[in-house]
């Protein structure tokens, strides 16, 4: 009893931290608990969480995939196939997906934010983004540890575009067939140990990486680890390359890859043209032109990718 004879109020229920406008964190722990049990599948692959309304897809015993949907406390639809024509191949349990961080994951998505949603990629990697009507072609990635947002990139500065291609490697490996930018997003087609298939990862100026494709394998001797190449002449070169190939379009992206097996990864750039096929302008380390290419040389090599 405090002095004067007041009492301290009694406490009731902490509140959920997780804020509106996501369903609170037991609320959906407990929906997707009567979904698998709806279903006899714990196999979720994504999970997009929206006011009032909670998604999520399963990786069926058929190995099809399904989206069922919940409107508020409403019950569960029967699930349809989702849009897209691929589907990853990989799914997590229920207890596994990282939801005891869903206050952290809503707080870094902001009062912006319209969706929030994890997903898987065919390798099982999981990521976690916000849907805040900032960017046109990506999204606020979110860390997967709950820590904050993932780092911005700025694909014109060469510190940056290096960091985004060592976190492609960090993430999916170095056995890269190529690694490319253009104003939207760095990308890479590379293999992965143990797949019968090639992915094709991209990095978004505000998303960590992920998977956006399935293509097919390259030949080992077409791979090379890209950490430690220098964007700088790249991103230097791109707005003036084209005139300087005497070319009527402009180009759009750069690349490193190698021209032919084996060979050391050469810089190169795609103009777009009015056309059946783009020019590719390849440049030596100094910058000079030494080859413009729209087909494979007829022993395959220095073809246009």
């Amino acid at each position: 009893m405090l002095s004067g004879g007041c009492l301290l109020p009694r406490r009731g229920p902490e509140p959920d931290p997780t804020p509106d406008p996501f369903p609170a964190t037991q609320q959906v722990i407990d929906a997707l608990r009567q979904l698998v049990d709806q279903t006899g599948r714990d196999a979720i692959q994504s999970l997009e969480l929206r006011r009032n309304k909670v998604a999520v897809t399963l990786l069926m015993a058929d190995g099809e995939t399904l989206r069922f949907t919940r409107s508020e406390a409403g019950p569960w639809d029967n699930g349809a196939k989702p849009a897209g024509d691929h589907q990853p191949t990989t799914s997590t349990r229920l207890n596994q997906l990282p939801l005891q961080l869903l206050s952290e994951f809503v707080a870094h998505a902001g009062p912006e934010a319209e969706a929030l949603v994890f997903e898987l990629d065919d390798t099982g990697r999981l990521r976690i983004w916000a849907d805040d009507g900032v960017g046109d072609f990506d999204r606020a990635g979110i860390k997967v540890d709950g820590t904050g947002r993932v780092p911005t990139v700025d694909l014109s500065d060469p510190t940056d575009v290096a960091g985004a291609i060592e976190e492609i490697v960090e993430a999916y490996g170095s056995r890269i067939y190529l690694v490319s930018a253009d104003k939207y997003y760095v990308h890479a087609d590379l293999n992965l140990d143990g797949r019968q298939h090639g992915v094709r990862v991209v990095r978004h100026p505000r998303e960590s990486p992920y998977q956006i494709d399935v293509i097919p394998r390259h030949p080992e001797s077409w791979l090379f680890d890209p950490v430690g190449i220098d964007p700088t002449l790249a991103i230097e070169l791109l707005p003036t390359i084209a005139r300087q190939a005497d070319l009527a379009g402009k180009a759009t992206d750069w690349q490193f890859s190698r021209p032919t097996a084996d060979s050391d990864p050469h810089l190169s750039f795609r103009v777009s043209e009015d056309g059946p096929t783009d020019p590719v302008v390849w440049v030596n380390q100094s910058g000079k032109i030494i080859k413009i290419t729209r087909a494979c040389d007829p022993d395959g090599g220095w073809c246009p990718r």
